[in-house]
């Protein structure tokens, strides 16, 4: 099934780019995250696509460090292309040994394609890449946003907004604030949570 999602991100780069445009659809929570962060923390963005939330970390956040990394190689020469100035990695957050710890990440619509029988071990990756009592972003879905079809197989683990917390509960970590993204709908899927590693 991971293998599948990422054939989707590659054979779908240009066109998933053309249609996500709205970089500030998390603004109100990513003021929120940067607020919390200090001049010069180094964020690594988890499944960062093609750059789509690069233009919050170069305005409203552009005290913050920021690194990209994502499986999809189509999605990361979209990103570089876009953004030459920055660091940008194809690589599975798994595998990621960077020589360094950063100050934080931010993973948008990301952890949803891990299965949920690896997610110990994923958010074990986490903590081992930040530092202590460092903090993240993170948004998953209560819904699939998409429905599956022969073109789009990706792997999508769902949690409530109250199963999500005790996940998080359950590694130890805090959750600081969380709340609903704008839907186009009355019916929002999406759950943000802003979250502390142990210190």
């Amino acid at each position: 099934m991971q293998n599948k999602t990422k054939d989707f991100y590659n054979n779908n780069a240009e066109n998933w780019t053309a249609k996500k445009v709205n970089s500030f659809h998390h603004e109100i929570p990513f003021r929120k995250f940067e607020a919390l962060l200090k001049e010069g923390d180094n964020i690594l963005d988890i499944g960062c696509a093609s750059g789509i939330h690069v233009p919050l970390f170069l305005g409203i956040g552009r005290k913050l460090n920021y690194e990209g990394i994502d499986i999809s190689e189509e999605m990361i020469k979209i990103a570089k292309a876009r953004y030459p100035q920055l660091d940008f990695n194809t690589v599975d957050i798994m595998d990621f040994n960077p020589n360094k710890k950063y100050d934080g990440f931010w993973s948008a619509a990301t952890l949803m394609h891990i299965p949920r029988e690896d997610h110990e071990k994923l958010f074990s990756k986490i903590k081992n890449l930040i530092v202590p009592g460092g903090l993240g972003y993170i948004t998953v879905p209560s819904e699939r946003p998409n429905p599956e079809s022969d073109t789009d197989q990706r792997l999508f683990t769902l949690f409530s907004e109250e199963e999500f917390k005790s996940t998080i509960f359950n590694q130890g970590w805090k959750v600081l604030e969380s709340g609903n993204l704008p839907a186009s709908n009355e019916h929002p899927i999406w759950n943000w949570f802003i979250v502390q590693l142990p210190k």
